[in-house]
């Protein structure tokens, strides 16, 4: 018979390594371009495109100049749908660059990087732990389709940070995202003195 302080004990250390991991934010960011069309509405998600989400701002790309300045008067009620969207503060900055990209790709091109095949991302395995912390974060989802799609990211993505992490890419220290190349912190963060880790 188990006792309750070793279950609330437990799940401090489950809530801290889930912390830790930030996957929660991971999956918002990695859900965001795919449900921007959705949540900016038909015009401006035609001519406008995510680029990045780093914490809470989120960076866009406008097919014009004109676009920007239109987007950007707009961003404190793209601001509240987001967050309205995902039931809690996610953003709370928009930045948009006006220099356009490919509407036919959707977003920039990017150098390609290793990915596991899916039977390889499929043949990792997550401690039991692990999965359950993971689908138990997104609980306070009501949506029911909402929170599958929520789970199934968080794992697919906890997946895939341990295959990176097994094939040589590093998890860096000051904003927890596994990354490949040179140095002790990703990209982003080595472009921001104050975030290294």
């Amino acid at each position: 018979m188990r006792r309750a302080g070793n279950l609330s004990s437990m799940r401090d250390v489950l809530e801290g390594t889930l912390s830790h991991l930030d996957i929660k934010v991971k999956v918002r960011e990695s859900l965001l371009p795919h449900l921007w069309q959705e949540l900016a509405g038909t015009v401006v998600g035609k001519v406008s495109r995510v680029r990045l989400v780093r914490g809470e701002t989120l960076y866009l790309d406008a097919e014009t100049p004109s676009w920007a300045t239109t987007i950007s008067m707009q961003s404190q009620e793209l601001i509240q749908r987001i967050n309205n969207y995902f039931g809690e503060k996610v953003i709370s900055e928009i930045h948009v660059s006006g220099k356009g990209f490919e509407p036919s790709l959707g977003r920039r091109r990017k150098k390609t990087q290793p990915a596991p095949s899916e039977a390889e991302l499929a043949a990792v395995t997550l401690s039991e732990d692990l999965a359950a912390s993971l689908k138990n974060e997104w609980r306070g989802v009501a949506n029911l389709q909402l929170r599958a799609l929520l789970e199934m990211a968080s794992l697919r993505r906890a997946r895939l940070d341990a295959w990176r992490l097994q094939h040589g890419w590093k998890r860096c220290p000051g904003c927890n995202s596994v990354f490949r190349g040179r140095g002790k912190s990703c990209p982003a963060c080595r472009s921001h003195p104050a975030r290294k880790g």
